[in-house]
């Protein structure tokens, strides 16, 4: 297969996407247990810790659950959880999940982020990680979010950066989801736009930390570079010490928006 580092061409659109969700991508999905000192499981549990210090009471949704790796972390610090997804398989690897530990408060709904099947105001804090940079129209997803979340809900959103260089390694695998990448002036807008405010952004990923393709960019895709990022420094990884920096922020992959809905909306 040739490999191609350009932009596609023309709008993503749903179809596109979820024709690339296929038994690969649900076999990524299972994936490993990585070891508790492995840079992707602590920026996990750091997902997890941030909804466990902005969640109050009520419904969590979480939006684009995959397989459910975020459901059960999440299940014994809430008194209600539901997962939405748009595709079938990994919908029913949620619920197989969630079944086999008897989860009684977690529920999974098959779903669309652009349309999520549930009534204004009806959760308190919506979280979605790893997803929507392969949302297209992501600014529809982030509007639907402030719909279903209360007036001052929480919303936390993982949006990928455009001018990274994860974006090169994603474009050079053709049979993986096609990257919807924004730039960050754009994300910012978008949350905006949808009616919330951003009390936090959280850096990650100034090198792609995944992958081996393209061919020229194999230097900086070696395994240490994961370790290096990995080490901690005054209680954060390197690798976000490093991403927030301000002239690098705009050119780091993963940012963490932790968002509040404006309580007069």
């Amino acid at each position: 297969m040739q490999i191609s580092n350009k932009p596609v061409s023309g709008p993503i659109t749903d179809a596109a996407q979820k024709s690339r969700f296929g038994g690969r991508y649900l076999l990524d999905q299972v994936g490993r247990t990585p070891p508790p000192s492995d840079y992707f499981a602590k920026l996990a549990a750091l997902r997890v810790l941030l909804i466990r210090q902005n969640y109050r009471a009520g419904l969590a949704l979480d939006v684009c659950c995959g397989a459910g790796g975020f459901l059960l972390p999440v299940a014994p610090f809430t008194d209600r959880l539901l997962g939405i997804d748009f595709s079938p398989g990994l919908i029913s690897m949620a619920q197989r999940l969630v079944e086999d530990v008897g989860a009684a408060s977690v529920a999974c709904v098959q779903g669309d982020a652009k349309r999520l099947p549930l009534r204004a105001e009806s959760a308190t804090l919506a979280y979605s990680f790893s997803a929507l940079y392969y949302v297209p129209d992501v600014g529809q997803a982030v509007r639907e979010c402030a719909r279903v979340l209360v007036p001052g809900g929480i919303a936390l959103l993982e949006f990928g950066v455009r001018s990274s260089l994860n974006t090169v390694v994603s474009r050079a695998y053709q049979d993986s989801p096609i990257p919807c990448h924004l730039p960050l002036r754009r994300i910012y807008r978008t949350v905006r736009q949808a009616g919330f405010t951003i009390e936090q952004d959280r850096a990650f990923q100034l090198l792609p930390l995944w992958g081996d393709r393209p061919r020229w960019l194999k230097p900086l895709l070696h395994r240490g570079f994961r370790r290096l990022a990995a080490a901690e420094v005054a209680g954060r990884m390197l690798d976000e010490r490093v991403s927030s920096l301000p002239p690098l922020r705009p050119l780091a992959f993963r940012h963490l928006l932790v968002c509040r809905k404006d309580p007069h909306r």
